[in-house]
């Protein structure tokens, strides 16, 4: 059976008023074969309050239903990577269509040119000669990235600003590190998002001019007028790259 509930995600209201046996069912289960039940940190049950779906089934447009029969309203479609919603008709008719040709093969598809061309024209900051790798998951793109500034610099220092994945690279800028090399902290920085004089003393702190300075354009809320284009000025000021990490703030939002 199922019941339309009219509350959304990722905000529920009036939640604890809704049972859901199933999904806690499912989390017992999962809990024995996924660390924290599920694939995605973003997703796990400790996440959420009492009460929140923690398993879905199947969606349509902007609404999804929950392992307990449970309507709901996503708002943030995928994490914001289905920007026009589930089982989008024309979407889903191309993909079935790709299926039915193959879906990997030993040599580049026709499809890979096409979609790095429609890319370029449609990003403007890759310009007339820009390129593009396609990668697998966002932690391997901030590493590309990475590697490419550290390569055209000839230095090794980065300084982050928000979240970049889960590579040791990275991580090793945070507080806690567990599992990681403490080598790799000396060659990593951080600072705070809109406050241009964290960004400044993260660059004196070592006397060595870094690579590149890598961020989130918006970090929870809009950056503050001028927040950007201070940190262009900063960096090129000390001869770094700026590496603007949109995963979430390219295509997805």
């Amino acid at each position: 059976m199922r019941h339309s509930v009219h509350v959304v995600l990722p905000v529920l209201v009036s939640s604890a008023m809704i049972a859901h046996p199933e999904c806690n069912r499912l989390l017992q289960r999962a809990l024995l074969v996924s660390p924290g039940g599920a694939q995605t940190m973003s997703k796990r049950a400790e996440r959420f309050p009492a009460g929140y779906p923690l398993f879905l089934t199947h969606g349509s447009g902007v609404r999804v239903w929950c392992a307990d029969g449970h309507e709901y309203v996503d708002w943030i479609c995928g994490l914001g990577a289905l920007t026009l919603g589930y089982c989008h008709r024309d979407v889903d008719a191309a993909v079935f269509r790709q299926l039915s040709d193959g879906v990997s093969y030993s040599l580049p598809h026709t499809l890979e040119a096409e979609v790095a061309e429609q890319l370029v024209a449609t990003i403007p900051c890759a310009g007339p000669d820009g390129m593009v790798r396609f990668v697998k998951t966002g932690s391997e793109a901030c590493a590309a990235a990475v590697r490419i500034a550290r390569i055209v610099t000839g230095r090794e220092r980065i300084l982050y600003c928000g979240y970049h994945g889960w590579l040791d690279g990275y991580v090793a800028s945070r507080p806690e590190h567990p599992g990681v090399p403490e080598v790799l902290a000396g060659l990593v920085g951080s600072f705070v998002h809109n406050d241009l004089n964290s960004l400044r003393a993260a660059l004196d702190a070592y006397g060595i001019a870094p690579a590149a300075v890598m961020l989130e354009p918006a970090l929870n809320s809009h950056p503050e007028p001028d927040f950007l284009e201070g940190v262009l000025k900063l960096a090129h000021a000390a001869g770094a790259l700026v590496i603007f990490d949109e995963m979430v703030t390219g295509f997805r939002w």
